[in-house]
C-alpha cells in the first residue's frame, strides 16, 4: 500500500479483516516520517492543533464505528463565535448571538432556501447510505462512477453537473444565497468557487451543518489506529519510485529510505496506491503495464491537486474581527473579492480550553487562503501577532471541469488506484469508503470474498450438483 494516510491506513485494516482467514502480509509506504497524510496537527504554544481533515458528519458511518471499535472519543466543534460572510469590502451576512434574530436574518436575506438546500443535501445523503449496506455484502466496483451509480443514478448525475447550474436551475435557490453563503461554504471546504461538480458542492454544505464533530487528540489518531490494528509492516520515510510488472501476477515495488538515501525491491502480489496520482507530486514510474501505462500517464497528465495554504496565528485580531469566525465569498481580487477563504479561532485538539496566561484574547486562529500572505496581509486581519506556522497542502483535487472522466480504481488485475474517489469529493469518509472497495476487489481476486447473489448461486448450484 502506497500512502499512509487514512485512506492507505484503512485499505490495510480492512484487508486484515476480510483475509483474517489467509496468510498475508501487508506493507504500507509513507513518504513522511509520520502516518496520518492530510490528517495532521500543528503545535501552537505547546498545544495541538486541527491543520488538515477536521470534521465528521454524524452520518458517516465508518468513521463513527472504527471511532467506537478503537475507543477514541468525539470532540464537539461546535464555536461560540458568530459566523459573518464577508465579500472583500464588506459584511453581507453576520449571525446575531440570538438565535431567534439569527433566524429572522436568515428569512429576509434569502428567504426559505437554507431549508431547502439542506432538505436536497440529506436526500443526497439517503443515497450514500446505501454504500454502507452493498459493501457489506461484500460488492466491489472497478469504476468510481460504478460505484456512485450503486448508490443511486442520481449520485452520479451529479459529477456531470455545475453546483451552479444545479442550484439555479433545478433547486431555484436565490442569486444572493448562492453566491454568499452557498459559495463560502465551497470556498472554505474546497477553496474552490460553485463552478465546481454538483457532487462535490453537496458535500461541502453537509460539511458546514451542525451535525459535525472531530476525534479529542485529533483526528490523526484514526489512521494511526487503524494502521496498528492492521498489523502492517511499515516504511516510513520512504518514497516509491516505480512499479515493475514481472509476470504471473507478481510486482516489484522500488523504493528510496530518504533520510538514509538507501534503495530496496520489495516483490508483491498486489498494489494499493492510496496517493493522488497528480502532476504535482512525486511521480512514480510504472514499468511493463502495457496499454495500462498510457492511463495512469493520463491520470498524471489530467488531473490535479489543488493548493491550499493554512496559516496558523498566535496573536490579537483586529476589533471588526473579534468573536467572529468569517467566511469568504468572494476571492477575486481583481474585482475587490478577499485575499483569504476563512479565518476562524481555533480550539486545541486535548477538549479543554487553553490554560489563562493573562492574555485572553491571544488565541490562536486559523487563516485559510489559496496562497501564502504575506505580513501586510496577515496585519489586514491582526493588530498584534506573537507567531506564525504555515502548512501549504495539496489538500483536494482541483474540480475543474464538469464531466470530467472519475479515474479508475482498479488500473488493472493487482494494481489499484483508492485515491480516485477523491475525484467525486473529497472527504474522510469517502477516504473510507474508497478503501473498503479497494479492499474487496483485491478480496474478489482472492475468491475469498463473494457478494450475496454469488452466494446464493453457489448454494443453487451445490444444491443441484447434490
Amino acid at each position: 500500500i502506497i500512502g499512509g494516510g487514512v485512506g492507505g491506513t484503512a485499505a490495510a485494516y480492512f484487508l486484515n479483516e476480510l483475509l483474517s482467514k489467509q496468510r498475508h502480509e501487508i506493507t504500507i509506504y509513507e513518504k513522511n516520517y509520520r502516518l496520518g497524510g492530510r490528517l495532521h496537527t500543528v503545535n501552537v504554544d505547546n498545544r495541538q492543533y486541527e491543520a488538515g481533515g477536521s470534521i465528521i458528519h454524524e452520518r458517516n458511518k465508518y468513521a463513527a464505528d472504527l471511532m467506537a471499535k478503537f475507543g477514541l472519543k468525539r470532540r464537539a466543534i461546535r464555536s461560540d463565535d458568530r459566523l459573518c460572510i464577508y465579500n472583500g469590502e464588506r459584511f453581507v451576512f453576520c449571525e446575531s448571538s440570538w438565535d431567534i434574530v439569527t433566524l429572522i436574518r436568515l428569512l429576509r436575506n434569502y428567504g426559505l432556501d437554507l431549508i431547502r438546500l439542506q432538505k436536497q443535501v440529506n436526500k443526497v445523503i439517503d443515497y450514500f447510505e446505501r454504500i454502507y449496506r452493498l459493501q457489506s455484502e461484500q460488492y466491489a466496483y472497478d469504476q468510481v462512477s460504478d460505484l456512485l451509480t450503486a448508490m443511486d443514478s442520481l449520485v452520479y448525475n451529479l459529477t456531470r453537473t455545475s453546483y451552479k447550474q444545479l442550484l439555479q436551475s433545478e433547486y431555484k435557490l436565490s442569486d444572493e444565497f448562492i453566491g454568499q453563503i452557498v459559495q463560502s461554504i465551497t470556498l472554505v471546504n474546497y477553496g474552490q468557487t460553485i463552478s465546481i461538480p454538483a457532487l462535490v458542492g453537496l458535500v461541502s454544505f453537509a460539511g458546514a451543518g451542525s451535525e459535525l464533530y472531530a476525534i479529542e487528540g485529533g483526528n490523526k489518531l484514526l489512521p494511526l489506529h487503524l494502521a496498528h490494528f492492521s498489523r502492517a509492516r511499515m516504511f516510513l520515510n520512504t518514497r516509491v519510485m516505480s512499479i515493475n510488472y514481472l509476470g504471473d501476477h507478481r510486482y516489484r515495488v522500488d523504493s528510496e529510505q530518504i533520510s538514509e538515501q538507501s534503495n530496496r525491491s520489495d516483490i508483491y502480489d498486489y498494489v494499493i496506491i492510496a496517493t493522488p496520482l497528480a502532476s504535482q507530486s512525486n511521480r512514480i514510474r510504472f514499468n511493463n503495464l502495457t496499454k495500462r501505462n498510457e492511463l495512469i500517464n493520463d491520470i498524471f497528465d489530467k488531473y490535479h491537486m489543488h493548493r491550499t495554504v493554512a496559516t496558523f496565528v498566535k496573536g490579537q485580531v483586529l476589533d471588526k474581527y473579534k468573536d467572529l469566525s468569517v467566511l469568504s465569498c468572494d476571492i477575486d481580487r481583481q474585482h475587490g473579492g478577499s485575499f483569504f477563504t476563512s479565518l476562524s479561532k481555533l480550539m486545541p485538539v486535548q477538549n479543554r480550553p487553553p490554560p489563562s496566561t493573562g492574555q485572553s484574547d491571544r488565541n490562536v486562529h486559523k487563516v485559510f487562503s489559496n496562497r501564502r500572505l504575506d505580513h501586510h496581509e496577515l496585519y489586514a486581519l491582526f493588530d498584534e501577532i506573537d507567531d506564525t506556522q504555515e502548512i501549504s497542502w495539496l489538500a483536494y483535487p482541483e474540480y475543474k471541469s464538469v464531466g470530467q472522466p472519475l479515474p479508475p480504481f482498479r488500473v488493472r488485475a493487482g494494481v489499484y488506484y483508492l485515491n480516485a474517489i477523491e475525484w467525486a469529493a473529497s472527504a474522510i469518509e469517502m477516504s473510507l469508503i474508497g478503501a473498503k472497495n479497494v479492499a474487496l476487489l483485491v478480496c474478489h481476486e482472492l475468491n475469498v470474498c463473494q457478494t450475496a447473489n454469488n452466494r446464493a448461486a453457489n448454494l443453487t448450484l451445490n444444491r443441484v450438483e447434490l
